[in-house]
C-alpha cells in the first residue's frame, strides 16, 4: 500500500500563492590592464593589446587616490542585487533562484520527491531524513533564505513494492504520480506543469540501502561540503527522449554505447537515466543548476554535484 507523507511539522506548507515578479537579467564585468612599469613594458603591452584598446587605454594609476577609487569600484553593489544578500547578485543567490522558479511556474511548494527503497530500519530512515533536512536548512541559511523552508515539501513515497526496486520501477511509478500530483499540490494542470522550469515533476530522488548507508556513515560535521561519498540517486522522469536523440546526432562520433564499461541495471548506454548526486546538495542543486541534464550528468558510480 502506497504511503505518501511530507514533513509538514518541520516545513509547513506556504499559504497562498507567491506573487509574481518580473524577471530581470543583469550582466556586469570589470576588466583591468596591467600597469606598465617602463617604456619596454609599454611597447610589449601595445603589441598584444587590440587596437580598440590602444587608442584610449584605461590603465589603473598607481596614485593613492586612483587606487582608492579602483578599490571602491570593486565594492560597488551589483546591477541586480539580491534582496537577501544585497552585496551579491540575485543570480548568485540560490534562495532567490528557487523563489523565481516558484513564481514563474506559479507553484506553492518545491523540493524533490523521495522514494524510500529500503526498509531495514525505521530509526535509520528517520536519521537519514534529519540529515537531508539539515543540509537544506544550512544551505538556505548561507543565502539568507530560511523563509523558503515554509514551502519546502520533500514528499516521501513509501511502499513495500519499492523495497530493493530498480530505478526503472521507480521511474515508471513517478511518471504516473506526477500527472495528478501537480494539480493536487500546486493547482496547476499537468498540461502546464510538464513544461515547468521547476524540477519537482521532472526528477525524483531514490534512496536504497547502499545510498542510506553512505549518508549515515558520514561524519555529521563533514556531511556538508567535505564528505564526497555520501549520495542519493537522482532519476530523470523522461528517459530517453527525442531531445537526446536529436542532440546525439549533432555530436559527431559520440557513441551512445560504451564498449569498455559494464552495463548498469542492464543498460550499456552512456546515459543510464539516473545518477548519484551528493546528498548535501541533492535538493538545492537540482533546483538551481539542472536546466540541462546533459551538462550535469555523471555516469555511475561517479557522484555528481561535486562543485
Amino acid at each position: 500500500m502506497l504511503r505518501q507523507w511530507t514533513s509538514a511539522g518541520v516545513f509547513p506548507k506556504a499559504q497562498g500563492q507567491i506573487r509574481s515578479l518580473t524577471r530581470r537579467k543583469a550582466f556586469s564585468s570589470l576588466r583591468a590592464l596591467p600597469t606598465p612599469k617602463n617604456k619596454h613594458h609599454l611597447q610589449l603591452l601595445a603589441s598584444v593589446t587590440p587596437r580598440s584598446f590602444q587608442k584610449t587605454p584605461h590603465l589603473p594609476s598607481t596614485s593613492t587616490a586612483s587606487l582608492t577609487s579602483y578599490s571602491r569600484a570593486l565594492e560597488d553593489p551589483p546591477m541586480a542585487p539580491s534582496k537577501r544578500t544585497p552585496n551579491r547578485s540575485t543570480f548568485k543567490n540560490e534562495a532567490d533562484t528557487i523563489e523565481r522558479l516558484l513564481q514563474h511556474d506559479e507553484f506553492r511548494s518545491w523540493g524533490l520527491v523521495i522514494y524510500r527503497c529500503t526498509y531495514t530500519s525505521g530509526s535509520d530512515w528517520d536519521e537519514l531524513m534529519r540529515r537531508l533536512r539539515f543540509c537544506v536548512t544550512e544551505t538556505l541559511k548561507q543565502h539568507n533564505g530560511l523563509d523558503l523552508l515554509g514551502s519546502f515539501a520533500p514528499t516521501v513515497l513509501e511502499d513495500a513494492r519499492f523495497d530493493g526496486a530498480s530505478t526503472s520501477t521507480v521511474r515508471e511509478h513517478f511518471k504516473q504520480w506526477v500527472v495528478a500530483a501537480c494539480q493536487e499540490e500546486q493547482g496547476v494542470p499537468w498540461q502546464d506543469a510538464q513544461y515547468a522550469q521547476s524540477p519537482r515533476y521532472r526528477y525524483c530522488l531514490m534512496v536504497d540501502q547502499e545510498a542510506m548507508r553512505s549518508v549515515l556513515d558520514a561524519e555529521m560535521d563533514e556531511l556538508m561540503w567535505v564528505d564526497e561519498g555520501a549520495y542519493v540517486r537522482l532519476i530523470r522522469r523522461e528517459w530517453p527522449d527525442s531531445e537526446d536523440e536529436d542532440q546525439d546526432e549533432e555530436l559527431a562520433g559520440a557513441p551512445s554505447v560504451l564498449d569498455d564499461s559494464e552495463p548498469i541495471e542492464g543498460c550499456a548506454m552512456d546515459d543510464v537515466g539516473w545518477m548519484r548526486v551528493r546528498a548535501d546538495r541533492a535538493q538545492i542543486e537540482a533546483h538551481v543548476h539542472m536546466p540541462d541534464w546533459r551538462t550535469q550528468y555523471r555516469r555511475p558510480p561517479e557522484i555528481a554535484f561535486q562543485s
